[in-house]
This record gives C-alpha cells, structure tokens and sequence, in this order.
C-alpha cells in the first residue's frame, strides 16, 4: 500500500479515534456528575433536606454566563439559547463558554484575587505576573503544573512571568511562605512566624522549617556583577581617598543604579543562604539563631536539603500525593466558586479536626481531581452539568458549617461581575477587547533595555564610563548651583521675594540643562547597548517579534469600528489596571485592593448605589451607541421594546405586573425613548440585577 493511498485511511482513523476518547471521556464526566449528585443527595436524607427545584433555562443561563465568564449574556446570546430545543443546550453551553476568552478573563480575576497580581509591581512585573497567568488559563494548564512553576519560578520577568510570585513578596521571603501556606495548603501558617500558633498545632519551629526551603530564593540581584563593573567599582571606591572621589564614587553608583535598573528584577535560587531562628526564639526545641533545617508541616518529608535543587523536591511534595492537603484545597476552592459555600470553611483554614459539611463528597471529589490530573476546565464541567449546580438557588441565610446544598447558594456578582456585565450591555464584543497600557508599555521598554544590557557583558569599561560621565554632570551641577541654593535662603530671609523668585528661575533652568545632559548621555548609551543586541537593536527585535506574534494570530493594529467613540477604559475588569484606583467604579463595588488574599467585599454602600444612578457606565450603558439603545431604537412595538430590555439586562421576560408598570411608564412618558430610559434605571437600581440566582 502506497503512502498516498494510507495517508486518508489513517487520518481517518486518527479521528474516529479522537471522537471515541473524546466520547468516552465526556460520557466518563457525566457518570462523575451523577455521582457528585447522588454524594449530594444522600446528605438530604441524612439531614432532612428538601432540595430545590430545578432552575428554568433563564436562571441556568444568567448563571453559567456570570460563573464561567464573569458578565451576563447578550440579548443575542440569551435569545440563541433559549430559542434553542436541543437536550443538551446546557451542556454544549458549558462546553462553549469553559473554551471561551471570556473564561480567561473571568477566572484571572478569581487567580489576581487569591495571588495578589498587582499592575503596579516594579518595572512591569505584574504585567507579566498577569500575562502569565492568563495564559496558563488560556492553555488549561493543569493546576498542579500551574502551582509546580509558581513556587520554583526563576528568571528575569520578561523570561518567566512565574516569577512574579515571589516578586510580588520581594524581600519578604518569610510572608511569601505564609501566602503559599494558605493559598495551596488551606493553612493558616503566618501566627507561627512570630510564635506558636495559638489555636492550631504548628510551632514557630514548624514554621522556619517550611520557610527555610525557599529562603534562598532571592528576589533581587547586583545589576553590577551581571555586567561585571562590580569589581572596576569596588577598586575605584578603595582609591577614593579625597572627599570628592568619595563624592564621585557615590554619584557613580546611583548612576550605575539607574542605567542597570531593569536588570535587578530576577529571581533565582541561592543554595548556599541558610535561614536561621530569630535572636528572641525563647522556646526549649531550639536554640536562638539556631540553623534551620527545611522540613515539611506535614506527610511525607521533601527531598534535598538546602534550597536550590531541593525547591524541586519541596515542589514536588507541595503538588504530590505524599501532600494531604493539595487536592482537597483546591477542590473545595473551585466547588465555593461554583456552589457559593464550601465544604470546607473557611477555604483556607484547614485543621487536623476540621470535619467537611459531606466528607465523603469532599474525598470523592479530591479523588477524581486527581484522576483528572489537576485538569480545572474538566473539573467545573464536571461541577457545572451536575443537577446540584442546576437546581434553584437557596434564598435564605446559610449556616457556613451545615450547609447541604439544596442548591447553590444566591450571592452577589464581584465588582468585576458588574463591571463586565454592563459593558457587555453597552458595547459589541467586549470580551476581544484588549487594553494598551502604561505599565505593558514599560514592561516592553524594560525588556528591550535588559537584552540590550545583558549583550554588554563584554564591554564593562563602556558602561563604566558612562556612568561617570552622568556622576560628572550631576556633580558639576551640584557645585555650580550650591551658591546659588545659600542666595535663595538668604533672600527669602531677607524677605526679598522678587530676588528669591529670579533665583528660583536659574535653578531650574540648571536643572532643565543637568537633565538634558544626562538624558543625551543615556540615550548615547542606550544606542549603543541597544544596537549590540545581535546587529540590530533589540528594541526593534521586540516590536518584530510582537508584529509577528500578531501576524500569527490574525490580529489587525487597526482601531476596531465596532468601538469608535467608547473610551479606551471601556474593557473588561481583567484587561484594566490590577486594582483600579480607590475611586474607580470597581473598587466602589469591593473590587480587591490586592494586599492580602481574597480581599474583595460585596457589601452595599451609597457610592454604589449613586454609580448605579449617574455614572458614567450607566451614560455610556443609555448613549445613542451604545448596543443597548440601538437594539431598542430598532424595535416599533412598546412591547417589543420591554422584552428587549428584560432580556438584555434580566435574561427573563417581564412578568405581568412588571409589564403593567411599563405600560404605565409608557403612557406617562412624552416618548418611547424616554420611557425606556426610565425603565433601565429602574432595573439597574433592583438587587436582582446584582445578584447571582
């Protein structure tokens, strides 16, 4: 048989086979769903539960919109579904939404929550931080790989935005270990980093010993030793015998601070930095500053034992199964997420006593998370098509330790949730909306300037020289105006205001002058580093490999008609600043203000409820753009035209006494446009708008 002839039977096969697994693997998940079901539905005769009943199709799709991808569907989207007959709706729906970029952009929010991922970390590291994140979301990475490259992250940002882990605890080494404590084991470590947990087993001892296997993971380099000027530095310090050489070298290091700024931010492993007991340890275990030796707080002990090599190994004890603890967190993190409660509360305070509210549930669904090989899209599907999750939601107020799922729990949509929702209202497409921003900017500045830098390894005379060439205009210019500096004191001391003013003016004219001289050196300098990257500049290597990154995905630099006239902050929550401002709509609504784990809040406030009543979203949401209003402008009917606001903002019909009202509203009002206006404000100011049924 000749290749050509084999080639279609074999892709054939290929196929058919890829179906079968695919079959047999979605018909494998429904039997997991109906065994959660079953765990769920045990614990009601247990415990004298009735369950709910099952959720229309209105609420079903409200809900998976806002859990999966964080805003609420379309009035096409709503229409398409529910106009649909199929048996299977939910489950396609599940399937399409999980694969979707709006889950990306959701579920980053959940991850920035819990990992702190914060815009404004020096030198555009959190832009990486995010883009890292976002795209093992993208990729479904398995969350056992996810935490694997997290917690032994090395590299300069720009190679690894995993990094971003522990520079978002940079210096802190000991606060970064209490974070993964409570984030991937569910454990409460950070009162034994002062003394012995009050209210839990572990000692402070316990704790040094966890910590000390990533104290040696070092969050800050010398740019100078990367450059080798370090010891042309240190020879030139040892000279300095007059006050001004002293006064050179010390203007010589800032300037070397600045020019190799972008390469201090790397992480990378010290095997030889031991961490020790506090001088204050006073308990009989151990003496102070006692050497630490890296133990585990539980299972089996990691290999290795000092921090390079042995990160792996805490690594791979961390993500193990030799870890009683790594599964059972994250499945109860993921079934809160979904269910509204845990089964397990809170999430992140396990303890050897800690009993979940269905401890057979809570094993079976640790068990199959590892079977599915830490696979979390697979899992929520998994959760997702389960009748638990599609039954009603519970309304009245939840006892967090005896909580048996009748359904899931009624919650308010996150600030993001509101955000994402309303723009989804306003304009067309916004989950392929992406935002251009200052700190993505000076992460790609950052990172052409460190490649550029890192090719000057063989030339450290140069950046040697150019160093003191910027010491020198910084000293010239500091002995040049000193005399100037006593004039104005003296001026302004004789109350001769006119003088001190014209004095004012000349020095900052000297420094207009420094400023430009130093700015010439740089760039000089820049030129120079930038061009030895590979014969040409690595500042154009990175605009060729974003060009062609974009040529690969089909992405067109041109502004999208579909959004001319909304403002360029008109994203989604995810593609904005990681937090916004205090005084932004999101953190008015308890978006995270990303210091402490999980930090949003849900609790109503006036602020809220005046955004709701005249901010800007809401005049973008009632503009004569915005997709709202157009789809009501194209509708003749009163009728017509009510079912279209219901649906776009409720994903519901109205019900009679609703429709009376509006007909009301409709009467009064001197036009239909008016009365429309009136309608939307009404239902942006009722709690069901902001609740998750």
């Amino acid at each position: 048989m000749t290749v050509g002839t084999s080639l279609p039977k074999i892709l054939a096969v290929a196929i058919i086979a890829s179906a079968l697994a695919l079959s047999w693997a979605l018909g494998n998940d429904r039997r997991v769903s109906q065994q959660i079901d079953a765990l769920v539905e045990a614990n009601y005769r247990t415990h004298g539960v009735k369950p709910n009943p099952p959720s229309s199709d209105e609420i079903f799709l409200r809900r998976l919109y806002l859990d999966v991808i964080g805003r609420i569907p379309t009035y096409q989207e709503a229409q398409q579904f529910l106009g649909t007959d199929s048996k299977s709706k939910r489950t396609q729906l599940i399937r399409h939404l999980l694969h979707s970029e709006g889950y990306v952009s959701h579920w980053f929010n959940y991850w920035a929550d819990i990992l702190r991922v914060k815009s404004d970390m020096e030198q555009g590291a959190g832009e990486a931080y995010a883009d890292w994140v976002k795209g093992a979301l993208r990729a479904n990475m398995s969350y056992k790989d996810m935490v694997h490259a997290l917690v032994t992250a090395e590299g300069y940002i720009w190679e690894n935005g995993a990094v971003g882990y522990y520079l978002r605890d940079a210096g802190m080494p000991l606060d970064n270990m209490s974070n993964t404590a409570q984030i991937f084991l569910g454990t409460q470590l950070v009162c034994a980093q002062c003394h012995n947990h009050p209210f839990d087993k572990w000692k402070q001892k316990d704790y040094y010993e966890m910590a000390a296997y990533t104290y040696g993971v070092e969050t800050r380099v010398n740019p100078e030793k990367v450059v080798r000027v370090d010891k042309r530095m240190d020879k030139m310090e040892k000279r300095a015998r007059r006050d001004r050489n002293k006064e050179m070298n010390r203007l010589v290091r800032n300037a070397l601070r600045d020019l190799l700024e972008p390469l201090s931010y790397r992480v990378k492993h010290d095997e030889e930095k031991i961490l020790k007991l506090p001088s204050d340890y006073q308990y009989d275990d151990a003496e102070p500053r006692e050497e630490v030796r890296p133990d585990t707080i539980f299972g089996k002990r990691a290999a290795g034992g000092g921090s390079g090599h042995q990160l792996d190994a805490y690594a791979d004890w961390l993500t193990g199964p030799e870890n009683p603890r790594f599964a059972k967190v994250i499945v109860n993190r993921l079934w809160k997420a979904v269910m509204g409660v845990g089964l397990v509360e809170p999430v992140d305070d396990f303890k050897d006593g800690t009993v979940a509210s269905n401890p057979a549930l809570l094993d079976y669904l640790e068990s199959e998370m590892v079977r599915m090989d830490y696979d979390i899209r697979r899992f929520l599907a998994v959760l997702y098509n389960t009748r638990t999750y599609q039954r009603e939601s519970s309304l009245q107020d939840v006892d967090l330790g005896d909580y048996h799922f009748p359904g899931p729990v009624l919650r308010r949509m996150s600030a993001e949730q509101i955000w994402d929702s309303l723009l989804a209202a306003t304009m067309p497409g916004v989950d392929e909306r992406k935002a251009e921003n200052r700190y993505r900017k000076r992460y790609e500045e950052m990172k052409a300037r460190a490649e550029g830098l890192e090719a000057m390894k063989q030339q450290p005379q140069k950046i040697l020289e150019t160093a003191k060439a910027i010491a020198q205009v910084e000293y010239d210019h500091d002995k040049a105006t000193s005399g100037l500096r006593r004039r104005v004191t003296t001026a302004r001391e004789a109350g001769d205001d006119a003088l001190a003013k014209t004095l004012n003016t000349e020095m900052r004219e000297a420094r207009k002058a420094r400023d430009q001289r130093v700015d010439d050196i740089q760039a000089a300098f820049e030129r120079t580093f930038l061009e030895n990257a590979s014969g040409r500049t690595a500042m154009m290597m990175t605009m060729d490999r974003m060009d062609s990154a974009k040529k690969r995905q089909g992405i067109d630099d041109r502004p999208d008609p579909r959004w001319k006239g909304f403002d360029k902050k008109y994203v989604r929550a995810s593609e904005l600043r990681s937090p916004m401002p205090a005084d932004h709509f999101l953190r008015r609504f308890g978006q995270s203000d990303r210091e402490t784990i999980q930090a949003a809040e849900i609790e109503a406030s006036v602020g809220q409820a005046l955004s709701l009543l005249n901010g800007k979203v809401i005049d973008q949401l009632v503009s004569d753009k915005s997709l709202l209003m157009k789809g009501i402008d194209q509708l003749y009917g009163d009728d017509e035209k009510q079912d279209f606001i219901f649906l776009s903002l409720l994903t519901r019909m109205p019900t009679d006494r609703e429709r009376a009202l509006m007909n009301a509203q409709f009467e009064a009002a001197e036009n239909p446009r008016d009365a429309c206006e009136a309608i939307i404000w009404s239902l942006l100011n009722t709690k069901e708008i902001l609740f998750v049924q």
